[in-house]
């Protein structure tokens, strides 16, 4: 059964976390050597507006949202000497779908397709395996569009059959009612067609 945008959107962004999460949880590792816990925290805190204690929060315990949060927010420091400016805007749009994703929001399949491939884009940058999930998920995207579309063109020439059957059938009618008289045999009318001839025309038919 295919997957509508929203759904595919929702998969997208938790294939997104899984792929995410151990790769900025070795970032903070190399650039907080012994004190990871302690910077984390910082970054949560000014992340979520909340005050401690994490202790026992680690980056692979986050959703997706707040882990885009820490990414952008540790950016220039943890990030920017592996990812640039084109990855830290994926972030930032990333950021956005889930946002958009998690109050309702209706995705087309043009915006589910945006949102795919830049999730896609994201997890090639950091090598992720999960970037082949992605890419599954952009093909069953892809064969959405196309069933949508098949059905669409379908249904388009279906009607436009129709509406030619129906043309066509009018005209044969009015042919046969006000159009050339048929013959039979060499050329001759037949007494019925003179008859019906007649009153096409107005005037009485021929009797005898």
């Amino acid at each position: 059964m295919s997957l509508t945008p929203n759904e595919l959107v929702g998969k997208a962004l938790e294939t997104l976390r899984d792929g995410l999460a151990p790769f900025v949880s070795q970032k903070f590792r190399s650039k907080y050597p012994g004190r990871t816990r302690e910077e984390l925290q910082r970054i949560l805190r000014r992340t979520l507006n909340l005050r401690g204690p994490f202790e026992d929060l680690d980056i692979e315990d986050l959703d997706i949202a707040n882990i885009l949060k820490v990414m952008r927010n540790s950016w220039d420091y943890v990030f920017s000497d592996t990812l640039g400016p084109t990855e830290r805007a994926l972030v930032i749009e990333l950021l956005d779908v889930r946002n958009d994703w998690a109050h309702q929001g209706t995705f087309s399949t043009e915006n589910a397709y945006q949102a795919l491939d830049s999730a896609h884009r994201l997890l090639k940058a950091i090598e992720s395996p999960k970037a082949s999930e992605i890419l599954k998920l952009i093909n069953e995207e892809k064969r959405w569009v196309y069933t949508d579309l098949v059905t669409k063109e379908s249904r388009i020439h279906m009607a436009t059959c129709q509406f030619a059957r129906n043309r066509c059938k009018t005209r044969l009618d009015d042919n046969y009612w006000h159009g050339p008289i048929r013959k039979h045999g060499a050329g001759r009318l037949q007494p019925q067609d003179q008859g019906r001839s007649l009153q096409v025309q107005g005037l009485p038919p021929v009797s005898g």
